[in-house]
């Protein structure tokens, strides 16, 4: 299946028809991503991995390293020159450290 998202310019063009009818639910996903949480990061028990494409021009890699600040027993990934699609090139990393 992820063979068939097709190189970088392919997916962005699967990315951006998430626009076709109109910007109304990624602009709802991102003012609730932007609301408070409901629950202290800091008071999190279990361990989290946080994996960012370093070149990653829509999330900034500093959002994921004041996650990983803010929460006991994180960690990061940092896939160097990867950008917001870096999870499509790494699925069987994610799914190894998730076992």
């Amino acid at each position: 299946m992820l063979a068939d998202l097709g190189s970088p310019a392919e997916q962005m063009v699967m990315f951006t028809a998430a626009f076709s009818s109109g910007p109304a639910g990624v602009v709802d996903d991102y003012a609730t991503v932007a609301k408070p949480w409901g629950f202290d990061v800091g008071g999190t028990a279990v361990p989290v991995a946080v994996m960012q494409g370093a070149a990653d021009t829509m999330v900034p890699l500093a959002h994921a390293e004041a996650l990983v600040a803010a929460v006991p027993n994180a960690t990061l990934t940092v896939w160097p020159d990867e950008g917001h699609f870096a999870t499509i090139a790494h699925v069987d990393e994610i799914l190894a450290t998730f076992g």
